[in-house]
Order: C-alpha cells, then sequence, then structure tokens
C-alpha cells in the first residue's frame, strides 16, 4: 500500500465512496422490537454492556459549549492523549471515526492501487467488504482447525500483487489469537512490499498472556500498521472513534481519504475514557468474569466454544443454530449473526450478570443438543 502513489481525486473519491456506504449501512440497520414487555438485550454487536463511565458523561456534557467550533485543537490534544497512553509518537498515531472508518480507506486504498488484500475467513468483515465495493481483488484464507488465523495457509497465498494482508487479532468472530512471537516472525517474513495490517480491536480482553500488541512494530517497520479503537472495553462504540499507529509516511494516505473530522463530542469522550483507567478496569473485570461465566454454562450444556480473547464467545450450536437464534429473538435477545464461513456456529456478546441471567433462561427452555 504506496502511500504517496495516489492522487487526492482519487482518495477524496474514496472518502466520498466510503460516506455513501456508511449512511446505506445505517438505513439497514434495525433492532427487534422488544416482545418481553422490557428493553431488548443487546449480545450481537460486542459492546460494552456498561457504557461509558460517569466521567465520560460528564465531559460529553461539558463539551456541548464548544460544539460551534471546529474541533482541531482538541483533536491533537486527543492524538498526544493516546500516544502516551501508547506510548509511542504523536506523528505515529492516527485518529478517525472508528476503526472501521480506517478499515475502509485501507480496502479502497488497495483498489485503486490494484493491490490484492488477503484476510481470513471469517474475520471481521469491514475491510474485506471496502476491497470488494471499490473493485479490489480479496484473497480469502480459511481459519485453521482451531479457528485460528493460518498464517502458513496465508504465506503460502502470496502473489506478486499482495499488498495488504489484513490479521484480526484477537479475531472477530471467533476471539481466537495469533501468539506474539508466531505474528511477529509472519510479518517479517511477507516480502518487503507486503504491509501487514492487525487489528487490535480486542486486545483488552486477552488474559494468560495469550499474545500481546505489535504496536512496537508498527513504529520500526515501514509496513505494518496497527488498528485500535474506543468501542469495545472504553465504552463508545457510538461515539465513533478508532485510531491507527504506524510510521508517518504510512499514515499519509489514510489521512487524506478521511471522510470528516471527528465531533466535539467524541473527541471528549475518548479523552476522558483514557483518564478513567479504574473505571476501565472494573469493566474488564467483569466482563471476563461472565465470559468465564458463559464458557462454564456451555461446558455443562455440552455445547462446544473457541477459546476466546474478546468479549463475546463463539459457540457450536449446530443444526439447532438458526431455530434457536430465532427463539431467542422472540424472547427479545439479539445475538450475533450467521456467518457463512461456519456454519451452526453463533457470537455471543458478552453483556451484564443480569442479561446473562436472562440468556441462560432463554437457553434452558429450549433444547440445545
Amino acid at each position: 500500500m504506496n502511500p504517496n502513489s495516489l492522487s487526492r481525486r482519487e482518495l477524496i473519491g474514496a472518502g466520498a465512496g466510503l460516506l455513501l456506504a456508511n449512511r446505506a449501512t445505517a438505513q439497514r440497520a434495525t433492532v427487534a422490537p422488544d416482545t418481553t414487555g422490557t428493553a431488548p438485550i443487546l449480545l450481537g454487536a460486542n459492546e460494552n454492556p456498561y457504557g461509558p463511565s460517569s466521567k465520560v458523561r460528564h465531559a460529553i456534557a461539558a463539551a456541548m459549549e464548544r460544539c460551534n467550533r471546529y474541533p482541531m485543537r482538541e483533536l491533537a490534544e486527543l492524538t498526544s492523549a493516546i500516544a502516551a497512553a501508547e506510548s509511542v509518537p504523536d506523528d505515529h498515531v492516527l485518529v478517525g471515526l472508528g476503526s472501521m472508518e480506517l478499515l475502509k480507506i485501507c480496502g479502497a486504498v488497495c483498489a485503486l492501487e490494484k493491490q490484492t488484500v488477503m484476510a481470513a475467513s471469517p474475520t471481521y468483515e469491514d475491510l474485506p467488504r471496502a476491497t470488494r465495493r471499490f473493485g479490489g481483488n480479496l484473497v480469502e484464507v480459511p481459519l485453521d482447525p482451531e479457528q485460528r488465523h493460518d498464517l502458513d495457509a496465508m504465506r503460502n497465498a502470496l502473489t506478486q500483487d499482495t499488498g495488504l494482508v489484513y490479521v484480526c487479532n484477537p479475531n472477530n468472530p471467533t476471539g481466537t489469537v495469533v501468539g506474539r512471537p508466531a505474528l511477529a516472525a509472519f510479518i517479517k517474513s511477507l516480502p518487503a512490499a507486503v504491509t501487514t495490517l492487525v487489528d487490535e480491536a480486542y486486545m483488552d480482553f486477552v488474559t494468560d498472556g495469550a499474545t500481546s500488541s505489535v504496536k512496537d512494530l508498527a513504529i520500526s517497520d515501514a509496513n505494518v500498521i496497527v488498528l485500535k479503537t474506543f468501542s469495545k472495553l472504553h465504552g463508545l462504540a457510538g461515539q465513533r472513534i478508532g485510531y491507527a499507529i504506524a510510521r508517518p509516511a504510512r499514515l499519509a494516505s489514510l489521512r487524506s481519504a478521511r471522510v470528516s473530522l471527528l465531533p466535539q463530542l467524541s473527541i471528549a469522550a475518548a479523552k476522558a475514557s483514557l483518564e478513567d483507567q479504574s473505571y476501565l478496569d472494573t469493566c474488564r473485570s467483569r466482563i471476563l468474569a461472565e465470559r468465564r461465566r458463559l464458557e462454564r454454562y456451555c461446558d455443562q450444556a455440552g455445547l462446544p466454544y473457541t477459546v476466546s480473547h474478546g468479549n463475546f464467545l463463539f459457540v457450536q450450536f449446530g443444526a439447532r443454530e438458526t431455530a434457536l437464534r430465532q427463539h431467542l429473538k422472540r424472547q427479545g435477545i439479539m445475538v450475533g449473526r450467521p456467518f457463512a464461513a461456519l456454519p451452526g456456529w453463533c457470537r455471543i456478546s458478552i453483556g451484564t450478570a443480569a442479561q446473562m441471567d436472562r440468556l441462560y433462561s432463554a437457553l434452558n427452555r429450549v433444547p440445545v443438543a
């Protein structure tokens, strides 16, 4: 992915296409009606069920007074705060409208440059979708038998046109991880012209040292980009804040194709959340406790699941998956959508203890074997 080879007109066109695609996606999104007399339980989008902290809410309210001003100064302050939190230089951070925007830009850039994008199947789909939408070539490599990225198969699938390799680590929807040593070795084995894009949206939920960030490689290697987001642990999915870590030259094409500046409220929310580590620690602890409880439920029910390091669990229901999903929907419980590459599996986001109790009650009322 060459940051200097695209014209401004091409980048602006890509940005406009991304904006229209995002609007179309928003218009298609629907939420099932509440059929139980209480609010639907949303266990399908891997959100933080506890939402942002009180400090973040107060910061959003205070930022209302600045909504008549463009947020250039505030965005620079947020960039510096993120860089400090990540221990990287300020000019190695680019903030976007969620990591989703940055992923779609990468797909558009590769398509315009006639470079092939490689991704696992299944994985988080915004980059593959954007690649297809802009007429790019996409190569998908199936996961290994443990539902992890098959790095050897991905390396063997490289061609002279491969420009970008996407690794979502932990992976969505499986929650599985590639260990840091194996991923670093994989990155270093790739041809110099190939960029590795590592999506670390769920890195905050990794336990037992199963893997760790490769942001240091994004600083030392010109062909590595790391993406992170405020949508998961920080509880700010609705505020749309994500960021890339990479060398300044690598960020140039992404910066030129951004759709817009972030809103004042989003910037204030992100900055305040970075300053409330105790709340983030509490959320992480509760989410991990409920993930372990869901694992125990599945063990007792005889339901296979992947070893997840996200704020969700990927559970195998087999032939009953569709019927079970419909049953849960009737109970006002929304779980993850189907994934064509792995039929019979269902991704369940981790909710609060009370929400998970309702899930178990619903599951207990139908046969699951």
